[in-house]
Formats: structure tokens, sequence, C-alpha cells
């Protein structure tokens, strides 16, 4: 049953219907965020690498803008790292937001709040992979039925730090999950 009907404005010729998917719900002090869209619509058309978007406020960035290519399952499993991709963010590298990187990529392991039997990095797989179905200028991420989750430890030896990854994969076929660990750069 419908309780509410929202009533939107008439769209005039040039204005964009944006599709976004805003990952993270007050976990993190900024915003994770999926666009998606058709091939050849009125409104938003993504394109190039399959990302995500981070910022300080998606909707008004003011400190920072970011596009993380989104890596795949393995891709995370071999070398957990996130690559700005330089189109559309405000700097190409993380001087200044080393904090938000190790918040983000502690954040991609854990699981979803909406789903706790999937990670955040596998969600935003999914939520490129529906919001850009119909968009043939983008590929599909493979997610391969499995999931990811990364817990990343912290140790001090001396003088020396050293980020620890524990990746717990679980997969449809239990034979198939693992768990390891790898040294984060």
């Amino acid at each position: 049953m419908i309780t509410k009907m929202n009533e939107y404005k008439e769209f005039q010729q040039g204005e964009m219907l944006v599709e976004l998917a805003k990952i993270n719900k007050g976990e993190l002090s900024f915003d994770v965020c999926v666009f998606g869209g058709s091939s050849y619509s009125g409104g938003r058309n993504e394109h190039g690498e399959p990302h995500f978007h981070v910022a300080d406020n998606i909707k008004k960035p003011d400190k920072f803008k970011l596009s993380v290519k989104i890596p795949t399952i393995d891709e995370w499993k071999a070398n957990p790292q996130l690559i700005i991709l330089p189109e559309e963010s405000s700097q190409t590298n993380w001087d200044g937001l080393n904090k938000i990187k190790k918040d983000l990529m502690v954040w991609m392991g854990k699981p979803y709040t909406r789903n706790k039997r999937v990670s955040n990095l596998f969600t935003i797989i999914d939520y490129w992979n529906t919001l850009n179905e119909s968009n043939r200028n983008v590929r599909q991420v493979p997610n391969d039925g499995e999931d990811l989750f990364l817990i990343i430890f912290k140790f001090n030896s001396g003088n020396q730090k050293f980020l620890i990854g524990l990746h717990i994969v679980v997969s449809e076929n239990p034979s198939e999950s693992s768990v390891g660990f790898s040294e984060i750069k």
C-alpha cells in the first residue's frame, strides 16, 4: 500500500536525472557513492573504468571528490589497493588524504550494514553492475558469487608500523572458501 507519494517538478531540457546509490550510511566521515545510467538516456551516462565516488559531500564537494577504480574480488585478494582515476577527481593521489584512504580500505572489507552476509566491496560491485546493467559504455565487474571480508590489523615493531590484512573469502562452494594474510602497503 502506498502511504506517501512525492511529487517532482517537471524536468527541463538539459537537466540530468541521476541514478545514485549512497553505500555508506553514516559509518564514515565522507560519502561513498556509485552512479549509474543507461547508454542512451537523457540522464547520466557512466563511462570509463568501473568506479565509485568518494567525497566529503557528494552533492557539494568542498574539500575533495575522488573517482576510485572498483577492484574485482580477485584483484582485492591479491593486492588490496585503491587507485584514483584522474578523470573526475579533484586530485590524482592520496596526498593529504591518508586517513580517508585507510578508513576506506578498512570499511570496504567490513560487512555491509543492510546485509551482513556481504562486504561493502561486494555491495559496491553489485550496485555498479545493477545501476549500469543496460549501459554499453561500461563493463560489468565480475563478482564470481563469492565475497571477501578484509580485516586490517595495525602492528608496531620498534620504529616500524605494519598493516596486516586478514582475508576471509566466503564462496557458495564451501571447499573454495579460504583464509589468508598479507601485508598492506
